[in-house]
């Protein structure tokens, strides 16, 4: 057996890492079906209705027979094709060539043996650094554009907006986008939960892209639960820093009324102006003024207005103190 070379190990290196990178096109595909149904991502923005289930499988399917189609270009063509960068190394140029060149490789043996009948798709042997090479994703969207169009004129049924066809290939664009090379793929962890740290102030949004780049994840549906675990616990840590800011408000007034014992304004009017049907206490109106926050908190937990004031007064502005005062007179809550 002939050695081979160190360059042709590299090539047959890069070969196997293209193979065993998952998930596959076909897995991602589903899964962008599966969140543009479920998450209405394909919403017609002037109608606001959501495109079928059917219609977004044939958009799926639009995009799958086109990377199953799709021709490379020999390497030498796509080098001139697609020249260096200014910012862009020697070595790196080197390295682009060389993926390229195994990409080019493994696509065309695929090809060979889908014409001798071995059916080998493309969407079945490559994950999404197929998509990730300059000048492929391009030309998937173009060719998807046709064959959607070829069978829309078969398919009388199914109708459809330039403007929704689009903002779906758009979606899916973006989630190839947003999803790891096969090079930063190790990494993928680490760079998601930066991500999460760095959306805080847009926890209970979900937006496209916080969708979109779990497309090419394999244990997506993880993500998903992941997510939604922590907005629950940042919705439920800032409740608790809200009720800690209250009680701290309240202990400086409560302060501040020991050093002012005869200002003594008019309960009512302080807390509601608004309401002149209800009528409460004048002791210690200062305390009903600035404990506004846990008023509110402990009214929506169903105790009624007046039950809370008086227990708060109680309680000295303690809300914990005041809702043990509450469930203890739950029998005397008025209606």
């Amino acid at each position: 057996m002939a050695q081979i070379t160190s360059a042709e190990q590299a090539l047959k290196d890069l070969v196997e890492t293209y193979l065993k990178e998952t998930p596959k096109i076909d897995s991602s595909l589903k899964t962008l079906l599966s969140i543009s149904i479920a998450k209405n991502q394909t919403t017609n923005e002037q109608t606001n209705t959501p495109l079928s289930a059917n219609v977004c499988l044939e958009l799926i399917r639009s995009i799958s027979l086109s990377i199953n189609k799709i021709e490379l270009l020999e390497p030498l063509v796509w080098s001139s094709k697609f020249p260096q960068k200014e910012n862009t190394t020697g070595m790196q140029r080197m390295d682009e060539i060389a993926e390229y060149k195994a990409l080019y490789t493994l696509h065309r043996t695929l090809k060979m043996n889908s014409k001798n009948n071995n059916n080998i798709k493309i969407t079945k042997a490559f994950g999404v650094s197929f998509l990730k090479t300059k000048g492929i994703l391009h030309q998937v969207i173009e060719n998807a554009n046709i064959l959607l169009s070829e069978s829309l004129k078969r398919k009388g049924n199914l109708k459809l907006k330039k403007e929704d066809v689009d903002n779906f290939y758009k979606n899916f664009s973006k989630s190839v986008y947003l999803a790891p090379n096969m090079k930063e793929k190790k990494n993928v962890e680490v760079i998601n939960d930066d991500e999460n740290k760095t959306n805080d102030a847009n926890d209970d949004d979900v937006d496209t892209n916080s969708l979109l780049d779990i497309v090419w994840l394999s244990n997506w549906k993880a993500e998903i639960e992941k997510r939604r675990e922590l907005r629950h616990k940042k919705v439920n840590e800032r409740m608790k820093r809200d009720e800690e800011i209250a009680k701290d408000l309240v202990k400086e007034h409560l302060e501040a009324i020991k050093e002012m014992p005869s200002q003594v304004k008019n309960t009512e009017e302080l807390m509601d102006n608004n309401n002149n049907n209800e009528t409460t206490t004048n002791k210690k109106p200062d305390v009903l003024q600035v404990s506004s926050v846990i008023r509110d908190k402990l009214i929506n937990e169903g105790f009624s207005k007046i039950n809370v004031l008086n227990a708060l007064i109680d309680a000295n502005g303690d809300i914990d103190k005041a809702r043990d005062i509450l469930v203890k007179n739950r029998g005397k809550k008025t209606p």
